[in-house]
């Protein structure tokens, strides 16, 4: 029996967003995640927004402050 792969389902993606540029870090969970007890990052600058996907809550908040915390100590920072 032949295995059929989806390249999008092995698939990694980097990305790196400059922390200035973050204005937004939302916490939310669709149906899907909520029944197996996970959370989605969305980060959203002025120009685009990016996702973790399945992330348990406590890391999830636990990244959404860290990465508010950085992008306010920059903003001050650049006063």
């Amino acid at each position: 029996m032949p295995l059929n792969c989806n390249p999008a389902t092995f698939s990694k993606k980097l990305v790196s967003i400059p922390i200035a540029r973050v204005q937004d870090v939302t916490l939310s969970a669709g149906p899907i995640l909520q029944s197996q007890k996970l959370q989605t990052v969305q980060i959203t600058t002025a120009s685009t927004s990016h996702k973790i996907d399945g992330l348990e809550p406590q890391t999830a908040e636990q990244l959404r402050r860290q990465i508010m915390q950085l992008a306010v100590e920059v903003k001050e920072n650049d006063v």
